[in-house]
């Protein structure tokens, strides 16, 4: 996502998405074009850019348990509170949308904060983990300095299960904001369209949609659903179990237990660095691009 006072768009490289005929929405799934044992063959498509290739993305109904960076003020004018009230919201967003009848099968909670996921954070050391991290200096992410968000989502290469995902919001470059600044990033845009990625769907074709690629700058239009979007999260979660309470079921882990489990080994694979999951379960990501203005993001795949 980049801003230049004109739109956000999402033109990336690494769309990994399946999808449903009747509708906009694309699903991500485990194919992967950038992964070295494709020697560059890129995922088969269909006739709207979705990856029709690979297993679709999905996580197993219940409790997704969100975390933040430990930071003293996340954004100028935002703080951490704040932050985590929104990100829960966004993810609240998702959970709330309708599937005639019911709603989603996941509930959404946040846990608080982790001083692991600060500048030191790597994604895969913290492969089953979702967090949300404010980078303020040195984005991480040289093939797309100018995005203001990644979502990195870690899944089972072999089931497509997501077993943890990461939102980094790029503040070094773009300047953010609550209400409709013809200057600024619409946070809660941001984030919706954010969670939307983390919970396992692409980019959608439909306009009115959180998951389209494009909105004019400082437009807050993504933090409402549209009825592609739903479809799309109900795709995803059918409703078919009530998980309305499911969050108040699972036991909260705490942030040192959590910052302990995530320090282990790093191996090389596929000609770069890995990090085995706690219990060593092997585990792939793709890194998607969000909101991006005529950006991209790399898509890569770790297996422990």
């Amino acid at each position: 996502m980049r801003a230049d006072g004109r739109f956000f768009g999402a033109l990336a490289l690494c769309w990994i998405a399946a999808a449903s005929d009747a509708h906009a929405y694309c699903r991500t799934t485990t194919c992967d074009s950038l992964d070295p044992a494709r020697e560059g063959v890129p995922c088969e498509t269909d006739a709207r850019g979705c990856v029709v290739e690979g297993i679709p993305l999905w996580r197993d109904p219940g409790c997704v348990t969100l975390w933040l960076s430990e930071e003293p003020e996340p954004l100028p004018g935002i703080d951490t509170a704040q932050l985590a009230e929104l990100t829960l919201a966004a993810f609240e967003t998702w959970q709330d949308a309708s599937c005639d009848p019911g709603q989603p099968s996941f509930e959404a909670r946040l846990n608080g904060t982790l001083e692991c996921a600060l500048t030191s954070f790597d994604p895969g050391a913290l492969q089953e983990v979702d967090s949300v991290r404010v980078v303020r200096e040195d984005w991480p992410h040289p093939q797309s300095l100018r995005d203001v968000a990644l979502t990195t989502v870690n899944f089972r290469p072999s089931t497509g299960e997501i077993i943890g995902a990461s939102i980094e919001i790029n503040a070094e470059d773009n300047r953010f904001s609550l209400t409709p600044d013809s200057g600024a990033i619409d946070l809660p845009s941001a984030l919706a369209h954010e969670a939307g990625h983390a919970l396992g769907l692409g980019h959608s074709d439909d306009r009115d949609a959180t998951m389209f690629p494009r909105t004019p700058a400082g437009s807050d239009a993504l933090r409402t659903l549209s009825s592609d979007d739903e479809a799309g999260i109900c795709d995803v979660y059918p409703a078919t179990q009530d998980a309305a309470g499911a969050c108040a079921d699972t036991p909260a882990a705490s942030a040192s237990s959590v910052c302990e489990g995530a320090i282990v080994p790093r191996r090389a694979s596929h000609g770069g660095c890995s990090a085995a999951p706690p219990g060593g379960a092997s585990a792939g990501w793709a890194a998607a691009c969000v909101l991006a203005l005529i950006g991209c993001a790399r898509a890569r795949r770790r297996r422990a």
